[in-house]
């Protein structure tokens, strides 16, 4: 297995810091001195999709795994893109094989682990997650993907270990203090309340972590049987996330009348059922409404 090289490293770090003029230059003098390198391809790949040029960065992400098949960072590298673009059959393909090999490095034990769970195999994730820790017990979010997969397969008191994990190194870990009040009741001698309204005052300008934490909030007042403020909290919760989201209701009202439109009434009287109106799938109702040919309930069944 080819260890993480200073090169990688060095183009990873620049990534983070989206320092992306360096990032391009440095790759393609990689690609200059040899051509068969598969960093620099896995490089100006991640730089692909961080400005989502999507088929260019799979473009490159697959051919870094393919000069290095041996290389569990490039096949998890690919897996992790595939699973985020919803191609899931292709990504556990390449996290089965990079399974099977050593991995030498946190990121790429974590990287597999959140393959796994992503597509819902989070008992298949556990112990990737868990070379990831013990490799490298630093990073936050290792502790709480972690966390995550073992609530997910019923280990309670392992999620709660971890979530307190990740806390411990970061005490902003909005997302770990959100699942761990999620794990039981909270109650008037254990609760996180106090820790939970002073993030919000300090994160609330940020939607998710106003959404985690203002919800963790409500969680807690509800269990201590306070649903007035509990309510008051949700309300609170989901007002920064509201106004960063670009929704407006009329639009569905018109796509609702539009259905309706559609409705050939000497049709639907010879239908043997009533027609099926399908709600809460936008994507699929506009499929149906374009679609040249008929679509009968059968088929819209199967299809939501």
């Amino acid at each position: 297995m080819a260890q993480m090289n200073d090169e990688l490293r060095h183009g990873l770090r620049q990534l983070e810091q989206k320092a992306y003029e360096a990032v391009h230059k440095d790759a393609i003098e990689l690609i200059k001195r040899d051509i068969h390198d598969p960093v620099p391809y896995f490089l100006l790949g991640r730089l692909a999709e961080d400005h989502k040029n999507f088929e260019k960065a799979s473009e490159l992400l697959e051919k870094a795994a393919t000069l290095a098949p041996a290389d569990p960072f490039f096949l998890a590298g690919h897996a992790r893109y595939l699973i985020a673009v919803g191609n899931q059959h292709r990504a556990l393909e390449l996290a089965d094989r990079a399974a099977t090999l050593e991995a030498g490095d946190a990121w790429t034990a974590d990287t597999i682990g959140v393959v796994y769970s992503r597509a819902g195999f989070h008992e298949k994730a556990i112990p990737h997650f868990e070379t990831a820790v013990a490799l490298n017990a630093e990073p936050s979010n290792y502790h709480y993907n972690l966390g995550a997969s073992r609530q997910f397969s019923g280990n309670f008191e392992g999620a709660e270990t971890a979530y307190l994990d990740a806390i411990a190194r970061d005490p902003d870990a909005y997302r770990a203090y959100s699942s761990l009040v999620g794990l039981s009741r909270q109650t008037p001698e254990k609760n996180y309340l106090a820790r939970l309204e002073f993030l919000f005052g300090e994160l609330q300008a940020e939607p998710d972590a106003a959404l985690h934490l203002g919800h963790a909030i409500a969680k807690t007042l509800e269990d201590l049987d306070d649903y007035e403020l509990s309510f008051d909290w949700l309300v609170k919760a989901k007002a920064t996330k509201r106004g960063a989201l670009s929704y407006h209701i009329s639009e569905d009202l018109a796509l609702f009348d539009a259905a309706k439109d559609t409705i050939n009434p000497r049709q639907t009287s010879q239908q043997a059922s009533p027609p099926i109106f399908i709600v809460g799938c936008q994507e699929l109702v506009r499929r149906l409404l374009t679609e040249s040919s008929p679509v009968t309930a059968k088929s819209r069944q199967r299809e939501n």
